[in-house]
């Protein structure tokens, strides 16, 4: 008689692999809620923070705001650090005032925009920008008014910045390694005046005030020496006679000279003190 054989029905993966697959779809299905649970409240702080600045409905922000700030707070959003870039001039506590970022408050009561108003109307700020840096920290960003002069006009000195503009908060005592120039349309014309005095340092060096004479140029007082009349129009090219004159005359070092003239183009007139009589 013949044996009937059995036909196996072979087996579709291992045992290993058919208890390994509830394990991955176990693990995924946390990381699913994990992730689940991050975008809901990602998407639940935007919109408390939409509603709040917002500020609609005006009831129903209000409260949201407190629970907003109370629960950020809680999760770390809080000020720990004002960084402050670009301060010379401003009073510190001032300037912390005008932030009104106080340490350990809401990062998200911190309002840039009305900081910014408070900051610039400091006297020494010209500009700022202000950031509110999540987690913990403000960023400002200073711009202050430079001092580029000092300004003497019917017997008072005042700072000028680079602009012209008066800065009446500066203390010109402070202030007494700026050149000095004189006269009443002097501010305007002072920023091209130092310009052009760059590219003669051994002059600028020696500069103890600038004149303005007849809103159309300049007069050099010079220290220990004697006062230089410079013309209207190209006054570099008299910058250039009085350097050579300088330098190869030791024109500074004489004691005689009370004035070099130097507003005709093709001379130069020196008008010399009287030594018998000491006359000038």
């Amino acid at each position: 008689m013949a044996r009937v054989k059995k036909r196996k029905t072979p087996l579709r993966g291992s045992v290993q692999q058919n208890l390994a697959a509830p394990e991955r779809k176990k693990r995924l299905s946390m990381v699913g809620k994990l992730a689940l649970m991050v975008l809901t409240a990602v998407a639940f702080i935007f919109l408390v923070s939409w509603v709040w600045h917002k500020r609609w409905p005006h009831a129903l922000g209000a409260e949201m705001q407190q629970v907003f700030l109370n629960v950020t707070q809680k999760m770390g959003f809080s000020v720990r650090n004002v960084l402050v870039r670009g301060l010379y001039y401003t009073d510190k506590p001032a300037l912390l005032a005008a932030l009104d970022a106080q340490d350990g408050s809401p990062i998200f009561a911190f309002d840039p925009a009305a900081a910014h108003g408070a900051v610039i109307a400091l006297p020494w700020v010209e500009n700022a920008t202000i950031i509110r840096s999540l987690p913990d920290s403000v960023l400002v960003f200073l711009q202050e008014h430079k001092p580029m002069a000092r300004w003497q006009n019917q017997e008072r000195t005042i700072v000028i910045d680079d602009q012209g503009r008066q800065l009446l908060q500066a203390d010109p005592a402070r202030f007494t390694y700026l050149p000095l120039v004189v006269g009443t349309a002097a501010p305007e014309q002072t920023k091209a005046l130092l310009a052009l005095l760059e590219g003669f340092p051994d002059i600028a060096h020696n500069l103890q005030a600038a004149v303005r004479v007849s809103e159309r140029r300049w007069n050099f007082h010079l220290r220990q020496g004697p006062v230089v009349r410079l013309p209207e129009y190209k006054p570099e090219r008299a910058l250039a006679a009085l350097a050579k004159l300088i330098e190869e005359q030791k024109i500074l070092e004489r004691t005689d000279i009370k004035t070099i003239d130097l507003r005709l183009p093709d001379r130069i007139a020196l008008e010399t003190i009287d030594p018998t009589s000491g006359s000038r």
